[in-house]
């Protein structure tokens, strides 16, 4: 074999070894472009459960709940007391409609409207209840700004104080009515005293309650801030490793463009040899 056949035996079998690592090489790229596919919807993933995280206030707070709880412990007072008020017999609704025209115009509750403005404005619940009288005759309900209806259902008829004057008795000692209803006062005082301490215990117990839903609550949110930052974390370790692969990306396709030119090279220099070696064929056979 003459040196040109060895030349071009050489020269081919590199370029065939060329064009195989070319091959290896546009695999290997592809294989990193699907990596850097994964990564980038990890990537994305992980964004958007990042941005999900909130750390928004609760949309009821604790100061909404205590407020919550207050409101329902009036709202379960006011249903009791217009249960009362029904109860005694001494609110009559058609008589209070009757008597009043502007109410029966406006087309509204009787019982709401007395509680609301009729017993502010001194008007009477029904025939067998004065309102005027009963706060001109006994001044301490009326220091009070009680609705004198719920004082006496409450405390008034327990007291033996009177609804009008029709039932007043007109026989007793003005003093000792007086004693009488010091004395009822007092008592009246301690009862108040003892329900509002009744109150301010319940309102402790749902206190401490909903300091220790504020904990929990507190909690959670710290657990959320530590999720927070383990996603960031994770979503920066994810744009590092982007940012490798976009680097690996970059030799990667220069490398093949490397390899790419190298092996138009070699072809070039194997056609070049075979129109070489077809001219000695030539020759060989001339001088044959």
């Amino acid at each position: 074999m003459s040196d040109t056949e060895s030349n071009l035996l050489h020269l081919s079998e590199e370029n065939e070894l060329l064009l195989q690592q070319l091959h290896q090489v546009q695999e290997e790229l592809e294989h990193y472009l699907q990596l850097n596919d994964a990564y980038a919807r990890q990537h994305a993933d992980l964004k958007r459960q990042l941005e999900a995280t909130s750390f928004a206030p609760e949309t009821v707070t604790f100061t909404q709940k205590l407020s919550d709880a207050i409101g329902l412990s009036n709202h379960v007072a006011k249903l009791a007391l217009r249960n009362e008020i029904k109860a005694s017999g001494l609110f009559d609704e058609k008589w209070y409609l009757e008597q009043y025209k502007d109410v029966a115009a406006e087309g509204c509750d009787p019982l709401d409207h007395f509680l609301q403005f009729g017993a502010k404005e001194m008007r009477n619940p029904g025939p067998g209840f004065d309102s005027h009288w009963y706060l001109t005759t006994y001044p301490d309900v009326a220091a009070k700004g009680i609705n004198p209806l719920e004082h006496f259902i409450c405390y008034g008829k327990s007291e033996g104080r009177q609804p009008c004057p029709e039932s007043a008795d007109a026989g007793k000692d003005p003093i000792a009515l007086e004693r009488q209803w010091l004395q009822q006062a007092r008592d009246e005082q301690a009862q108040l005293a003892r329900e509002r301490a009744e109150q301010v215990e319940t309102l402790s117990k749902a206190l401490a309650k909903l300091e220790e839903e504020k904990s929990v609550l507190a909690g959670r949110h710290d657990e959320q801030a530590q999720l927070a930052r383990e996603r960031q974390g994770q979503v920066a370790e994810l744009t590092q490793a982007l940012a490798k692969l976009e680097e690996e990306k970059s030799v990667l396709v220069g490398r093949h463009d490397e390899q790419a030119q190298l092996a138009r090279e070699r072809q070039g220099q194997v056609a070049e040899l075979t129109q070489a070696l077809a001219k000695l064929e030539e020759e060989k056979s001339v001088l044959v």
